[in-house]
């Protein structure tokens, strides 16, 4: 009991039906017509009596066409839309995780994502191996910002760090942690104690050019000294559920701080550790000189440090090289307890390179030990007492 018009009408007024074609095959042939179907009903094609069956089949393939060509857009529109969908979150993911790597190193998030995504890693996450840390920390750093606006102590340290950055990224190390002024980096693979020592050396070169910067707009100069240790540490994932860090932990990492704290006993810019040392080729090796043997606090075992002379300024460097044997001669008598002998090569060596602080602290020692022999166990091995 309805007509075609009102079926046609129904048809497309229903959004579950209004994609199905209508090809209209009537007797109402006048124009007005098929306005009417073409316009108003909204038939797809509009076919009026007497027809013929060819014509009638050819136009039902055309309006097939058309659907599929519908189909196969429809599709494409939707692979486009799912891949712009693909897209984004892949620069969604791909951003967080360049967020994220400004506050967790992106070799740490190397090591401890299992495949199952970032949001999946969870403390407790663990790998020992061997690395090289090197930790830095700037002299005298408390009465420097004393008495400075927060705002200005920020923006010291953030043009400081960016610095210290370059020289990491430079020789493939990466930060730890920024502990107040101070800066912990892990250095692995096969060249780790070359390229920490390269590092080092760079991030004293380095600050001397910012230095420059800092005494054209008349602010104080910084100073830094450097501690670099190899050894087995572990790295991963410390904390709760709710809040972790991502680390390394390990007799290493105190013993690297240990030796940072030794540059200002012996007023040396940058100090190795034998370990550090034997693990660069022979020919690879910089400017070095034996520092002392130390028994640091906590450890039962004397450890030999080093000082790499290329990180001090360049005159200064210079006169450490210049006097190089005869510092070693120096310290090979002193360590035999010759002590007049000793006070008389170093003063002989402190007067050929002034600018030599570590000589003139031997001097002292061998004067102190020449009026106040040691004890008959004396074995050379200086005891730290504090941190």
């Amino acid at each position: 009991h309805m007509s075609g018009d009102e079926v046609a009408l129904l048809i497309k007024s229903d959004d579950r039906l209004n994609k199905i074609q209508i090809l209209m095959l009537t007797a109402q042939s006048s124009i007005d017509e098929m306005i009417k179907g073409l316009s108003h009903l909204q038939v797809d094609d509009y076919v009026s009596k007497p027809y013929h069956a060819g014509e009638f089949l050819a136009r039902i393939k055309a309006l097939l066409r058309i659907r599929q060509a519908e189909r196969q857009q429809r599709y494409a529109f939707e692979q486009l839309k799912a891949a712009r969908l693909e897209l984004a979150e892949t620069q969604a993911m791909a951003t967080m995780t360049r967020l994220f790597q400004k506050f967790v190193p992106g070799q740490f998030l190397e090591r401890m994502d299992n495949g199952e995504g970032l949001e999946q890693i969870k403390a407790g996450l663990a790998e020992g191996k061997e690395v090289t840390l090197l930790f830095s920390d700037i002299r005298s750093f408390t009465s420097l910002a004393e008495g400075r606006p927060p705002r200005e102590i920020f923006s010291m340290l953030n043009e400081y760090f960016d610095v210290m950055q370059n020289s990491l990224d430079q020789h493939s190390g990466f930060i730890d942690k920024f502990i107040g002024d101070a800066i912990m980096a892990i250095f692995d693979g096969e060249d780790q104690a070359l390229n920490a020592v390269k590092s080092a050396t760079q991030m004293h070169n380095d600050l001397r050019e910012l230095n420059e910067l800092r005494k054209s707009r008349q602010e104080v100069p910084l100073e830094i000294g450097i501690g670099v240790h190899s050894g087995y540490s572990i790295i991963g994932t410390l904390g709760s559920h709710s809040r972790m860090d991502f680390t390394v932990i390990g007799d290493t990492v105190n013993l690297a701080s240990r030796l940072e704290g030794l540059t200002k006993h012996y007023l040396c810019p940058l100090i190795i550790s034998r370990d550090t040392l034997l693990m660069i080729p022979f020919e690879q090796r910089p400017p070095h000189r034996l520092v002392d043997m130390v028994q640091v606090k906590g450890k039962e075992q004397p450890v030999a440090i080093y000082e790499a002379i290329d990180a001090s300024a360049e005159e200064v460097a210079a006169q450490k090289v210049s006097v190089l044997v005869a510092y070693e001669r120096a310290i090979s008598v002193y360590q035999e307890q010759a002590w007049s002998k000793a006070v008389a090569l170093f003063s002989q060596i402190v007067e050929q390179a002034p600018l030599d602080a570590l000589s003139k602290i031997y001097l002292d020692r061998a004067v102190y030990f020449l009026e106040n022999p040691p004890e008959e166990n004396w074995n050379g091995v200086f005891r730290m007492s504090s941190k």
